[in-house]
């Protein structure tokens, strides 16, 4: 069965599903409907019933009156409305409407004038109802011929204790299969819809999917099969495939796979022949490398002999070098160390100098110094002869004075001290004056002797520069000898080297040439078994 079948047949069986859900739900739905409107009918007739019976006790009592009482129950119940097809009607006991709200023209009318589809009285089927149940709430069914259809009705009465009076009710049964009906019928709607909206998405989810397939799973599958068992021939295909299902992408793989095998077959044909080309040629290339090799083993001999009686001439040349780079170094040596003296002897030579300049300055200044302190000697004399003249003068005014006396007397000792550490300091610049001398003379013959010093180590840097070059000279050819030796030693072992990786390539070519002897014989046998293995396919 195609998927597409199966697609229907789910559907069908969905929507048989539905429907025997539907009508399990429609008979379930019509049984509480009945019971629905019986339960309905009997609190309206419980509801009339109560209110006749409460006006009733209360005429017993002797509250009202019993006309009283029966003209208000009328009242009441003749404004008691339901439902414009639901009543509750009351007779007197002579069975005549004292109630029909929804039909006021039969008020004084009889109950049995009302008849059956037979011809026969309702009032009598109530009234014989009520008698089998003792005047309790009963049911009778009944029959009425409306436009031109006999209708079944289910009618309820109960008989009053006292006046007698009856309250009935009734519902048309074609009424209430209307109003089932009308619920069926969109209870059916619904189900037809919720199936038809199943089927819709189950086909249309089908068509996607065999529009990705390309065709039905089991034509799908075959192809796919057939392609893993290694057919790849051309066989009957589905026209409506698309190039972007499932089994378009298949044929293209098909045809993807046929032609690189084919191309496959043939490249391990040509590989075939030519490992068969390769081998020969390996094994010639290995004869000639073989000669080769025992060739270069005799050169690499010779050029080793020559090699070591070089590097005994280099071993010498390089020893002198060595001697003449070791001398050159010393005298650049001595060179620096007199440079460097010089370069202090110069440094000496301006800070004696400069050292001269000072201790002159400071003679000068010593020598200003002591021109200050005799002014300052001076007017501290002048000073000390003021203050004792002020005493004088203070002493002749008597105690008028002898404020200013005071005075004088500590400028006169001001004038003491000033005198006495100007004579200090005199003193002092002296002593400086004599030490200053002293080292500029001392100075002075520094300065002659460092010149001397300055001129013979000059003297001895230019007897040194000159050894160096000489040295450097002698260097020099020297070095150039032990760099052509070692030149020649490096070139002797270079063709030893050389003659060595030709050797050494000589013998990895051969054994490369064995390899590849070998692995052309293993192309050859690996090739074979492709061809094998190509040939399982079918193209």
């Amino acid at each position: 069965m195609s998927l597409k079948l199966k697609a229907w047949a789910l559907s069908i069986g969905v929507l048989i599903a539905l429907i025997a859900v539907m009508f399990v739900g429609l008979g379930t739905m019509r049984e509480m409907s009945a019971k629905d409107n019986r339960a309905r009918i009997e609190q309206l007739m419980t509801s009339t019933y109560l209110t006749i019976v409460q006006l009733e006790n209360m005429a017993a009592s002797g509250k009202i009156p019993e006309d009283q009482a029966k003209a208000i129950a009328t009242q009441i119940l003749r404004e008691n409305k339901y439902h414009k097809s639901e009543y509750v009607y009351v007779t007197d006991e002579k069975l005549n409407f004292v109630a029909t709200p929804l039909d006021p023209q039969l008020h004084g009318t009889s109950f049995n004038e009302f008849k059956d589809s037979k011809g026969g009285s309702v009032g009598a089927l109530a009234v014989a109802a009520l008698q089998k149940s003792g005047g309790a709430l009963t049911e009778y069914p009944w029959t009425s011929e409306r436009d031109g259809k006999v209708v079944e009705l289910l009618s309820v009465a109960q008989k009053t204790p006292r006046w007698g009076w009856i309250v009935g009710n009734g519902v048309s049964q074609a009424e209430a299969d209307a109003r089932f009906w009308s619920a069926a019928r969109w209870e059916v709607m619904i189900c037809l819809a919720v199936a038809a909206i199943v089927a819709f998405f189950m086909l249309t989810t089908v068509r996607r999917i065999l529009k990705d397939l390309g065709g039905e799973p089991a034509e799908v599958l075959k192809l796919v099969q057939a392609v893993a068992d290694g057919n790849l021939q051309e066989s009957r295909e589905l026209s409506s495939a698309s190039p972007q299902s499932i089994y378009g992408s298949v044929l293209r793989m098909r045809e993807s796979l046929r032609s690189v095998l084919t191309q496959l077959s043939q490249a391990v044909t040509t590989l075939h022949h030519t490992s068969d080309d390769i081998v020969s040629r390996a094994q010639d290339s290995n004869r000639l490398i073989e000669a080769q090799g025992h060739a270069a083993t005799r050169i690499a001999q010779t050029a080793e002999h020559f090699a070591e009686q070089t590097r005994s001439a280099a071993e010498q040349a390089t020893t002198a070098r060595q001697q003449s780079e070791s001398a050159t170094q010393i005298s650049a040596k001595g060179l620096n160390v007199i440079s460097s003296a010089v370069n202090r002897f110069a440094d000496i030579e301006l800070a004696v100098g400069d050292t001269q300049s000072s201790i002159d300055d400071l003679a000068d200044r010593v020598a200003s110094i002591s021109a200050v302190i005799a002014v300052i000697r001076d007017v501290a004399d002048q000073t000390n002869l003021l203050a004792l003249n002020a005493a004088i003068e203070a002493a002749r005014a008597g105690d008028m004075g002898r404020g200013f006396a005071v005075v004088a007397d500590e400028v006169r000792k001001l004038a003491e001290r000033t005198s006495a550490a100007t004579q200090e300091i005199g003193q002092t610049i002296t002593a400086v004056q004599g030490s200053g001398q002293n080292a500029k003379s001392r100075m002075d013959d520094m300065f002659v002797q460092l010149k001397e010093g300055i001129r013979q180590a000059k003297e001895g840097g230019e007897a040194v520069k000159a050894i160096r070059h000489e040295t450097e000279a002698t260097s020099v050819v020297v070095g150039a000898i032990g760099n052509a030796l070692s030149e020649q030693v490096g070139a002797s072992m270079q063709i030893r080297n050389d003659v060595d990786e030709v050797a050494q390539s000589s013998s990895g070519t051969m054994s490369a040439a064995q390899g590849t002897v070998g692995a052309a014989q293993s192309i050859k046998s690996v090739s074979s078994q492709l061809g094998s293995l190509v040939q399982k396919f079918k193209l």
